[in-house]
């Protein structure tokens, strides 16, 4: 993301589509560095489609936060 525009979501197609089948559960995480982007609050809001559902925000393994809820701002696009 170096260069991007500050508090924009920049996408890339994945060589390979990502399937996921139904009622699966997969977890989105992300990686803080130091002197990287920061986030400490698990206050971010997550409204989902249909498809899917935010049961939790984690932090180190244990759930920190009550559905609706997330650490990072996720930000993805799919096809059914």
């Amino acid at each position: 993301t170096s260069g991007a525009t500050a508090s924009t979501f920049l996408y890339v197609d994945l060589g390979t589509p990502l399937v996921v089948a139904g009622g699966a559960v997969i977890y989105i995480v992300c990686v803080e560095t130091v002197g990287g982007d920061q986030w400490l609050s698990n206050n971010t809001a997550v409204v989902t489609t249909a498809v899917a559902t935010d049961d939790a925000a984690v932090f180190s393994g244990n759930n920190a936060g009550g559905p609706g809820t997330s650490f990072v701002p996720p930000n993805f696009k799919y096809t059914l």
